[in-house]
């Protein structure tokens, strides 16, 4: 083998490998599920879980701004209405709290309203990425209905955001608080 064609060989690796690691990402990588670390002991309550329903007006999550004006927007990887009811089984799994059908008269529903990220360019501040996610639990005991909003707020300063996987871990913080609030203000609503 020549110099020149392994030459050839090591230059058409390494740029294989530049063009692998820089492909942009498209979508925000949002992660199964993981059970929080709610230290909540509690055996008596037990909720028909009914459902989720995906109430937002676009399925655009993350946008990058600059000079106010939008230059990116970009989805996420993942069914999120299919996310909250595997998140929401698996949380009240946890605590012992899933009814089997007829052994609670407390029934909810979820109604995802919001899950927006958006990042600024080119500014100073020291929360120049956000995240906001609104939920609403719809809480049936008897004849009895409750409204349980659960509403966050979240802000970082990050120094550069370059594509959608640059909002990951703010996005997957925010959902997994917003079961871990959720399943505290049923407890406290119903306890």
């Amino acid at each position: 083998m020549s110099k020149t064609n392994l030459k050839l060989i090591v230059v058409t690796i390494l740029l294989s490998m530049f063009i692998t690691g820089c492909a942009v990402r498209n979508e925000s990588n949002i992660n199964t599920f993981v059970i929080t670390n709610n230290n909540i002991n509690n055996k008596s309550i037990k909720i028909n879980f009914k459902g989720v329903y995906d109430k937002r007006d676009t399925k655009i999550v993350s946008t990058i701004i600059n000079d106010k004006e939008t230059t990116n927007q970009y989805s996420i990887n993942v069914d999120l209405k299919r996310w909250y009811e595997d998140a929401f089984q698996k949380e009240l799994k946890s605590h012992k709290m899933y009814a089997l059908t007829g052994e609670s008269n407390i029934d909810i529903t979820v109604n995802i309203k919001l899950l927006k990220a958006s990042y600024e360019k080119f500014t100073i501040k020291k929360d120049n990425l956000k995240a906001n996610v609104s939920i609403e639990l719809i809480a049936k005991k008897d004849d009895t209905t409750h409204t349980i909003n659960i509403n966050l707020n979240q802000s970082t300063y990050k120094p550069l955001v370059i594509d959608a996987q640059s909002f990951d871990s703010i996005l997957n913080e925010i959902l997994i608080s917003s079961v871990s609030q959720s399943i505290t203000k049923i407890i406290s609503k119903f306890y």
